[in-house]
């Protein structure tokens, strides 16, 4: 297994009105590491947020705030045990599906992010599986 670190330095920030307020700047250098295992790839990024907890989950679980970070997205998003993702988006055509495969409330997000063959993905992407924890 090949693993190595990469940078982006052109990360755009869209800070949360706690942030605006307190007026300090967020650390904008996005470093994640790549681990490459035969024809499959991960991609892991950490952050730590100055947030509570149950506002993060409810960010990444909640339909309503789904669709504030994904506007373009319209369908439907269970983000509970036993959940399913059907997402179109509007603007590309692209197609999201996928079924919750682990809810450990605060703790452990997963889910499939299978994306139909599109303009933008003429191939798919039929083997992605997201993990929040």
């Amino acid at each position: 297994m090949k693993e190595f670190e990469t940078t982006n330095k052109n990360v755009i920030q869209q800070l949360s009105s706690i942030e605006k307020r307190s007026g300090e700047s967020p650390n904008t250098i996005s470093k994640g590491t790549i681990a490459v295992e035969e024809k499959y790839g991960t991609i892991k990024f950490e952050r730590r947020l100055k947030h509570p907890k149950e506002m993060v989950w409810k960010a990444i679980t909640d339909q309503k705030e789904i669709f504030r970070w994904l506007p373009d997205y319209k369908g439907t998003f269970d983000g509970h045990k036993g959940g399913t993702i059907d997402l179109l988006n509007v603007v590309s055509g692209s197609h999201v599906t996928g079924n919750i495969l682990v809810y450990d409330l605060h703790r452990v997000f997963e889910h499939e992010w299978f994306i139909a063959p599109n303009q933008m993905f003429p191939t798919g992407e039929p083997e992605s599986v997201i993990r929040w924890s």
